[in-house]
């Protein structure tokens, strides 16, 4: 198991200001993670014009089609004891304040993984903190 998302190797100098480009992106993508750029010493000491491109805008995420959030409201309401398990990708999103204001209205209880800490008060009586993360086969 690799402990970044991607590596690279930059050959030319010319192509450096590309990776760090691409380096940057895939550090930043989805779950957010890091990423080597490996830069050997004969390249390393050359000199680079830095042409000072944007970054490309992030995609956002495709919203749900009005049938699959009529589908997901049924299934929450049909449900005999709900709960939802918020976990990392809630805090990544940066969507804490939607996960409590679905928690609130539906009054439905919130426990976490532990990359999920967090995202809703502890405090917050719908809060039932961290739940583990034990697994089954």
């Amino acid at each position: 198991m690799s402990v970044t998302k991607h590596s690279y190797l930059v050959r030319k100098v010319e192509n450096l200001e590309d990776v760090i480009r691409e380096a940057v992106e895939v550090a930043t993508e989805g779950r957010p993670g890091p990423v080597l750029v490996d830069v050997p010493k004969d390249v390393f000491m050359h000199m680079c014009e830095y042409k000072g491109s944007s970054p490309e805008k992030k995609h956002e995420a495709d919203l749900p089609d009005d049938k699959m959030l009529l589908e997901a409201v049924k299934l929450i309401n049909s449900a005999e004891k709900p709960i939802i398990y918020a976990g990392g990708g809630v805090r990544i999103s940066k969507n804490d304040h939607l996960l409590l204001a679905l928690a609130e209205k539906t009054d439905i209880p919130v426990c976490n993984s532990f990359m999920g800490l967090g995202t809703i008060p502890r405090s917050n009586k719908l809060s039932l903190g961290f739940c583990g993360n034990a697994r089954f086969s």
